[in-house]
């Protein structure tokens, strides 16, 4: 190993706390806990964007054993708490897409997207596995097993060389990936995962899960209560179970968990053959989400640029939703048609994340990155509802409503436009061309969605 991929401790703490100076995580970091207004203030935070704060209400819904769909990030941290919902919102940014550039080489074991994964299948097991355990509440278990790796991935996102040269210098000298870990970092993932968990001023137990979660339990400090010491025996089954299920060469908890578990399953009724099942159904459900984080393999890039094809225009697609078919012996009125939606926005994780909210709603969605293309669709399709937002590549969102006037259209669309403050005459500019409403960003989602009921409701009438 190279002298150039060997750090100091100090180095890795001070880059850690360097990176927390971001503007979210200033914002949250700046609400006092305990406070009247605390609550009030995370939701308005986390509200501020409309991507991040529809995933924090998504993870907020997987907190519970059986899933539920939260309406807004209000309910959510009205049901959960500050605690937990401050946890979820600093766990995000970890995984922020966006900025981590391009995707890995080749020779590197491990993406970010494993490290999503296994984080979020680690979280979902471990909430459902102790509320089999135990009648208290699992929204902590949730939240130890989703950040236990936090340390892991700020040595990924933060020094990518070094954190494979870790994981060769384990898989080539048969260490464990800690003691590789100390030898490149100064300190293992869990060491750094809880310097972190302290400065973001994390709850207790979310930090005893970070700084633990590869001790064994006889080991573990005398103050951790019962419930964590089940959530850590979860946590350490998961990894074990999870070791190989990234397709890596080099499975990042393959080197260091190999012991037997056999004090992590009798501090559980839960058995190894039940326990797999459910691991492998999670993986298929968490697969299944991916693009709603950012992940997705066939278009890793979510830049404009990203989305075109390769004639050069951005693409559109359809996202049809699974209807459930009437019993033929129900009765009643035969269902009504749902709209569909054509979303207009050239902000690739936006027009993503409309496009899955409003298909869980039930509706038809259709999208487009530019006002070119959209014109097409409108040409050939249907659409009884149109998001369009203003600032578009190609032909703006002013341009678009110009062009609708005059073209043949199938079905002319309700139009809501979305769009950041502009000048002045944006609003009544937008009126004049045809559209129906205007709504400013940033806003709720759940907003929208109910405007959009509303728009539904006047259609069918």
């Amino acid at each position: 190993m190279g002298d150039n991929f060997v750090m100091n401790v100090e180095q890795v703490f001070a880059r850690i706390s360097q990176e927390l100076r971001t503007p979210l995580a200033r914002k949250i970091l700046a609400i006092p806990p305990g406070a009247a207004f605390s609550e009030e203030k995370l939701t308005e935070v986390i509200a501020e964007d409309a991507v991040f704060g529809v995933r924090t209400v998504f993870l907020a819904g997987l907190v519970n054993p059986v899933p539920v769909q939260f309406p807004a990030v209000s309910s959510a941290v009205t049901a959960l708490g500050f605690d937990i919902v401050k946890s979820l919102a600093l766990w995000l940014p970890l995984y922020t897409f966006d900025a981590v550039g391009p995707e890995e080489t080749a020779d590197q074991h491990v993406r970010l997207r494993d490290l999503w994964e296994h984080s979020l299948v680690c979280g979902i097991l471990a909430g459902r596995m102790v509320a089999a355990e135990d009648s208290n509440p699992t929204a902590k278990a949730f939240v130890a097993g989703l950040l236990h790796d936090a340390g892991r991935v700020l040595c990924y996102r933060l020094f990518k060389d070094e954190f494979h040269e870790a994981l060769k210098l384990a898989a080539a000298k048969g260490v464990s990936l800690a003691q590789a870990e100390h030898s490149v970092f100064g300190a293992d993932h869990a060491e750094i995962g809880h310097f972190w968990a302290r400065q973001v001023i994390l709850p207790r137990w979310a930090t005893y899960a970070i700084r633990y979660h590869h001790t064994r339990l006889t080991s573990l400090p005398g103050n951790i209560e019962p419930l964590l010491k089940k959530t850590l025996a979860v946590i350490r089954i998961a990894d074990h179970f999870g070791a190989d299920s990234f397709g890596s060469e080099v499975g990042f908890e393959a080197l260091e968990n190999r012991l037997p578990l056999g004090e992590e399953w009798a501090a559980l009724t839960q058995r190894d053959k039940n326990c797999r099942r459910l691991m492998k159904q999670l993986q298929e459900e968490v697969a299944g989400v991916r693009e709603m984080f950012g992940f997705d393999e066939s278009t890793p890039d979510r830049s404009v640029k990203g989305l075109l094809s390769a004639g050069g225009r951005p693409r559109g697609r359809v996202i049809p939703f699974p209807q459930r078919a009437r019993p033929k012996d129900a009765g009643g009125a035969a269902p009504a048609k749902k709209l569909t939606i054509l979303i207009v926005e050239d902000h690739g994780s936006l027009l993503e994340v409309l496009g899955l909210y409003f298909m869980r709603a039930g509706y038809h969605v259709r999208t487009a990155c530019d006002g070119e293309t959209a014109l097409d669709i409108l040409g050939r399709e249907e659409v009884h509802l149109l998001v369009l937002d203003l600032k578009l590549p190609l032909l703006d969102g002013f341009g678009l409503l110009r062009r609708m006037q005059d073209a043949t259209l199938l079905y002319r669309p309700y139009v809501i436009v979305i769009s950041a403050p502009g000048g002045d005459g944006d609003k009544s500019r937008v009126f004049e061309l045809g559209a129906d409403a205007y709504v400013p960003k940033p806003f709720h989602l759940s907003c929208l969605l109910e405007k959009i009921k509303t728009v539904e409701q006047q259609l069918a009438n």
